[in-house]
């Protein structure tokens, strides 16, 4: 049994204690927000880390209505340009605290006079201590290379800030269903992983899509597809896919579409038509059975509010990515080139 597969496992327990732990710092930096009328948020983050940030962007845009944008945390640490950071919340987010570009960013914003807050599982780290705030994700040491419990800890810390700043007074109730739905579901989904690593183990590239909410599981499919497997993956946002990549489909191409019951749905139906039309290979994660006839292969999951379904489609494709790496006989906990701790400058 590999460590990637025993630290999905880990998950539901890992959420619990993530929630429980944060609750007061989370309500803590929200009424400092309130306080100093915050109208924008710049989120600075790299790798699997970016992704939960684009997650963020979503929870923000939507629970709170205020505009977020995705740092280039270089501005600061190689350009050294000053930015005007006033009246925002800049949020730092590294799984070791050790990222030095976005520590950088932070501290900028800090010295700009911008509210500050953190994401990371440790501590002790350079990012947590230069925060203002430090939201932890008290996920215990992750061994494997690539992160999963940090991942959705990471997500879970956002979705929470977002809905207590959105005035939610039952987050609790809405956040706690994420660990237990997992826990009802992680075996089931391990085995449909399973079936759909056999279909999918002889591919060498492929292309992951989804959209809202879950458009950044598509993109953190395509990195542990990529880092574990060796497989070239990118991913999309289905309306970006629209804009000129559609053009490779053929029956050469293979797909993978998370499309989780949303306001999406109707775009999920199309793209996959257009990519059944073209005879692309076609894997559906979805809990919707409306799509089945359009797959190749059709992973279910179970279904959940649009919100929290990319905490369950994060496992679903964490653990397909885990058995495609076991059907290509790859060691997914130590990826080749790759440390556990990535120094960006």
């Amino acid at each position: 049994m590999s460590i990637m597969r025993k630290e999905i496992f880990e998950q539901p327990e890992v959420l619990r204690k993530c929630i429980e732990t944060n609750g007061i710092t989370v309500t803590a930096l929200v009424a400092a927000l309130k306080k100093h009328d915050v109208k924008f948020i710049s989120i600075a983050a790299r790798g699997t880390s970016d992704h939960a940030a684009i997650f963020g962007k979503y929870v923000f845009e939507y629970l709170v209505g205020c505009p977020t944008c995705l740092a280039a945390p270089s501005i600061a640490s190689v350009y050294g340009r000053k930015l005007d950071l006033r009246g925002t919340l800049v949020i730092g987010i590294s799984q070791s605290g050790m990222a030095q570009d976005v520590l950088e960013y932070l501290e900028e914003g800090k010295g700009a006079g911008a509210i500050t807050a953190s994401i990371t599982n440790n501590i002790d780290s350079p990012l947590a201590k230069a925060a203002e705030f430090h939201l932890f994700c008290n996920a215990g040491l992750e061994k494997s290379v690539a992160a999963t419990k940090t991942f959705v800890t990471e997500m879970m810390l956002l979705l929470m800030t977002g809905l207590i700043w959105s005035g939610n007074t039952d987050y609790l109730k809405l956040c706690g269903t994420v660990p237990d739905l997992l826990e009802q579901s992680l075996e089931s989904l391990e085995g449909s992983a399973k079936q759909a690593a056999e279909h999918l183990k002889n591919i060498r590239d492929c292309i992951t899509l989804s959209r809202g909410f879950s458009y950044p599981i598509a993109l953190e499919s395509a990195l542990k597809i990529q880092e574990t497997c060796y497989v070239k993956a990118k991913g999309y946002s289905v309306s970006d896919f629209y804009h000129g990549p559609i053009a490779i489909a053929d029956e050469s191409l293979q797909t993978i579409l998370i499309a989780p019951e949303s306001k999406m749905m109707h775009d999920f139906e199309q793209v996959a038509k257009r990519l059944r039309e073209a005879h692309a290979g076609l894997t559906i994660i979805s809990p919707s059975e409306s799509l089945r006839s359009y797959a190749d292969f059709f992973f279910p999951v179970p279904k959940t509010d649009e919100i929290t379904a990319p905490f369950v489609n994060a496992a679903a494709i964490q653990l397909l990515a885990c058995k495609l790496a076991d059907e290509k006989g790859i060691n997914p906990d130590m990826p080749r080139m790759l440390k556990k701790v990535t120094i960006t400058v």
